[in-house]
């Protein structure tokens, strides 16, 4: 009896999510980034999402030419601005890094001592009242580090 080889062939949004993970790995090797495709009706997408790490902007600067043209809400048309035939693209790129709870926490000590709060920090997500604003530990703690590249505390974790 003959065994047929079945070989699997990537889908091209599959290929970019790939060549993606490989330029990831690259640049950041002790960071786990992970990568997502997705198909649907009219275009694909890619999800990077990380904890801690670099910073959004440094992976978009990093992979955006995996991505080839951008939606224009004002003529409500995909613009296909950066199209390339030397490597695989996706119609929608997009980057998440999430904060550890660690980080979270380390960012909601720092913020209780200085505006003398006494917030409990067990529920991270907790909302609370400060000056006549509502505020949470995440959301804190993602404004005061979102331009922050984390990847140095990463490395020294490992």
């Amino acid at each position: 009896m003959e065994t047929e080889q079945i070989t699997k062939q990537l889908t091209s949004v599959a290929l970019c999510a790939k060549e993606i993970r490989k330029v990831l790995k690259e640049n950041f090797p002790k960071i786990k980034f992970r990568v997502r495709s997705s198909n649907f009706s009219m275009g694909d997408s890619v999800h990077v999402s990380w904890t801690d790490g670099p910073t959004d902007k440094k992976v978009k600067e990093l992979i955006g030419h995996f991505q080839y043209g951008h939606f224009d809400g004002m003529t409500d048309m995909y613009e296909y601005s950066n199209s390339r035939e030397d490597i695989p693209q996706t119609k929608y790129l997009s980057c998440d890094r999430n904060l550890s709870e660690e980080i979270v926490r380390k960012c909601a000590e720092k913020y209780k001592k200085e505006w003398g709060l006494n917030e409990p920090t067990e529920d991270l997500g907790h909302s609370f009242e400060h000056n006549g604003q509502w505020y949470n530990w995440h959301q804190i703690a993602w404004k005061e580090l979102m331009d922050v590249d984390l990847k140095e505390s990463e490395e020294n974790a490992n």
